[in-house]
């Protein structure tokens, strides 16, 4: 009688053996997956420090163009600074 095929790999692969090194592929498996998720919490920590500091300089940008806004600018310091000149001389 010929063996089929399961037949043949069951003696060649005892159960225990087959068992052994799924096992150990099982290990392997989970070791990477631990090693990912640690380098994804790592990535979201950096991400939420720099989400941070970015909010932080949005704020102060604000900040910034309001204290801009309240200062005048150049072309119109010159208007005022010939109006002063004008109204100087004429006194």
């Amino acid at each position: 009688m010929k063996k089929s095929a399961g037949e043949k790999w069951e003696e060649m692969y005892p159960e225990s053996e087959v068992k052994r090194y799924l096992g150990v592929l099982s290990e392997i498996h989970n070791e990477g997956l631990k090693t990912i998720r640690e380098g994804f919490i790592i990535v979201n920590r950096k991400l939420d420090a720099h989400s941070k500091m970015i909010a932080s300089l949005a704020e102060d940008v604000t900040e910034i163009k309001k204290e801009l806004k309240k200062k005048v600018d150049y072309e119109e310091f010159a208007v005022h600074t010939k109006r002063l000149d004008r109204l100087e001389a004429r006194a």
